[in-house]
């Protein structure tokens, strides 16, 4: 759990096997875990993404969790643009977010060159088609269609169609209007 009401900082995770405990005595190995992230921006969790390791989506920035157990859990910044009240998406990889400013969709992926995650824009040239967005989902791509579509809704009723295929670092961006 990630964000509650009284503690939208920190992130709590149940005892191993146990899927209610949440107890915390002596922060022993095998006891629940709790922990508050500390970060010069605003910190307030709104996603947690379970994806090449444990993600945590801020209002200030990114983190990735290493460890498991309340000894070795570590929580490190990677980048800081926050991200915004949407659901955070999983596509080909890349846990995909939209930005706090509500104009930019950011791919979130490990980088092995520099040992970190990267948040990088994919909407950089098609900003003018994010509005504000309230929605957003994925459809990967099947057996008859390599491409992957990401459908952002904007506060307006349009959609930014995003058609993507990150393996060969295509990104090709349609606006959708309902006429009535």
């Amino acid at each position: 759990l990630g964000g509650t009401r009284d503690k939208p900082q920190s992130l709590f995770a149940s005892r191993i096997g146990n899927f209610f405990d949440y107890f915390i005595e002596d922060a022993a190995a095998d006891e629940a875990i709790f922990v508050t992230l500390s970060a010069r921006e605003f910190t307030e969790i709104i996603d947690v993404m379970p994806q090449r390791g444990l993600q945590i989506f801020c209002a200030g920035g990114e983190f990735s969790v290493t460890g498991s157990t309340p000894v070795d859990i570590s929580i490190q910044s990677q980048s800081q643009h926050g991200s915004s009240y949407i659901e955070v998406k999983s596509l080909d990889g890349a846990s995909l977010f939209i930005d706090e400013n509500g104009k930019t969709l950011r791919q979130y992926l490990y980088n092995f060159n520099e040992d970190a995650f990267q948040s990088n824009d994919i909407s950089v040239m098609s900003s003018h088609l994010l509005d504000d967005p309230v929605d957003l989902a994925v459809l990967p791509g099947t057996s008859d269609l390599d491409a992957n579509y990401v459908v952002i809704i904007n506060k307006d009723g349009s959609a930014a169609i995003l058609n993507t295929l990150r393996s060969q670092n295509i990104n090709g961006y349609t606006k959708w209007t309902h006429k009535r």
